[in-house]
């Protein structure tokens, strides 16, 4: 398999894996507590990679600071991140959720800039967040209007 059809096929399957992910949350969150699915999830992703690293005989560092610093990650990706997607996601339609998901990028970039006022954005950077941003855009154009509902608003928010 060559350098070109392994990145196809890594492209195609984050594209299924991650443009699923938002509907899989919605029709879950239905039967399911959000939380209790989101660290369901979280705590399964981890042991699944804790075994993938196990088995390649990876080392860890089983040190109290290392152990704490995981812990607080953890913690924030299931209540913050993950938490309030699938909390989000009783209230909108999973397309929306993706919109506003997709979005993250801009965030990041708008955030280092307040935070680190003195790192310069470059042309690159630009241009990776315009055609991410038209790429949304184009795929979920049927979609926009959902944002502006009233009934959607506990959800975007």
């Amino acid at each position: 398999m060559t350098v070109k059809q392994k990145a196809l096929l890594a492209l195609a399957f984050v594209s299924i894996a991650w443009g699923t992910t938002y509907f899989g949350i919605r029709i879950v969150v239905q039967h399911l507590p959000p939380y209790l699915f989101a660290g369901a999830r979280q705590t399964l992703a981890g042991l699944l990679m804790f075994g993938i690293a196990t088995l390649q005989k990876e080392k860890f560092q089983w040190s109290w600071q290392s152990i704490k610093q995981h812990a607080v990650v953890g913690l924030l990706l299931i209540a913050g991140g993950n938490g309030f997607v699938c909390w989000g996601e009783q209230h909108v339609e999973s397309t929306v959720a993706a919109i506003i998901c997709s979005m993250m990028p801009l965030f990041a970039v708008l955030f280092n800039i307040i935070l680190v006022p003195n790192e310069k954005i470059n042309k690159y950077i630009i241009a990776g967040l315009l055609l991410g941003f038209f790429g949304i855009a184009y795929m979920f154009k049927s979609s926009w209007h959902l944002l502006l509902q009233t009934n959607y608003a506990w959800g975007v928010a």
